[in-house]
């Protein structure tokens, strides 16, 4: 009850579970990671792993609300509103400043895009990685209206999403280590999938961006857009590169991104072995 009244009637954020993969005294910049639908800050471990980032940036991972060990309250509503209201203010809490850098997977990428859409002077770049962006509803393409039917097949028999969240997308590699989808938050997930990624706005947000975006996809990932990724790519802010991957981070995806954290971190491409 008082839990509700708090988050609900007084509209007070949820704060985020945070792994803190490193924290030096004095951090040049902060990398803020988020992880896909289903999945948990587990999933970075392939980026950060070995030493791959530089000792002096502060590397923070968030479970997004639903996920991990973050809270999961069963009346939220899962868009990326809500989702960056709980972000911004778990890194008030954690007492980030200076320089932050997002890096988004999948639905974390489009949640980086929605935090530094509303709050550009807090985020300095962005790095996404797999990203689905998408053309809002009745402005669509057919290969998005394809896509957006299946996600509705998922939500309206959530016995299908059950089973596109387990074997099928674990042997077509389309989500990473940290995955979870069980009867426990599968609704959650639905509401997520639903609420975040039919209903996004987020291709029309990344093109309002000033700040420097980086954009990596696989070119086997099914629910990616390449005439999407091709357009944004036209923009002088953004870069965007294709590797021979699908939608998960595998071991080579993990060290191109580690490669580009650095660079936008502290210029440079340490730990690229």
């Amino acid at each position: 009850m008082f839990d509700r009244l708090i988050h609900r009637w007084l509209r007070v954020p949820y704060k985020l579970y945070v792994h803190d993969f490193q924290t030096p005294k004095q951090p040049r910049a902060t990398v803020v990671l988020i992880h896909g639908i289903g999945s948990s800050s587990a999933m970075w471990q392939r980026v950060v792993g070995r030493r791959r980032i530089d000792k002096t940036t502060r590397v923070l991972a968030v479970d997004l609300l639903g996920f991990g060990n973050s809270p999961r309250p069963h009346w939220k509503t899962y868009d990326v509103k809500t989702q960056v209201d709980s972000l911004v203010a778990t890194l008030a809490q954690q007492k980030v400043d200076g320089r932050i850098i997002l890096v988004g997977h999948s639905l974390g990428a489009l949640v980086a895009v929605h935090a530094a859409r509303y709050y550009p002077s807090l985020i300095d770049s962005l790095i996404l990685c797999s990203p689905p962006l998408y053309h809002p509803q009745g402005k669509d393409r057919p290969a998005e209206r394809q896509l957006r039917a299946l996600y509705q097949k998922i939500i309206d028999k959530p016995a299908l999403g059950k089973v596109i969240a387990s074997d099928f997308a674990k042997k077509y590699k389309l989500f990473n280590p940290g995955f979870l989808v069980d009867e426990s938050n599968l609704p959650i997930f639905l509401d997520t999938l639903d609420a975040a990624i039919i209903n996004q706005k987020a291709l029309t947000e990344i093109a309002e961006l000033t700040m420097p975006v980086e954009i990596f996809y696989g070119q086997f990932d099914p629910v990616i857009i390449n005439k999407n990724l091709r357009k944004l790519a036209k923009q002088k802010h953004i870069a965007v590169t294709k590797m021979l991957a699908s939608h998960e981070i595998d071991k080579r995806y993990g060290q191109v991104v580690a490669q580009a954290i650095n660079r936008h971190a502290i210029g440079d491409d340490y730990g690229q072995a």
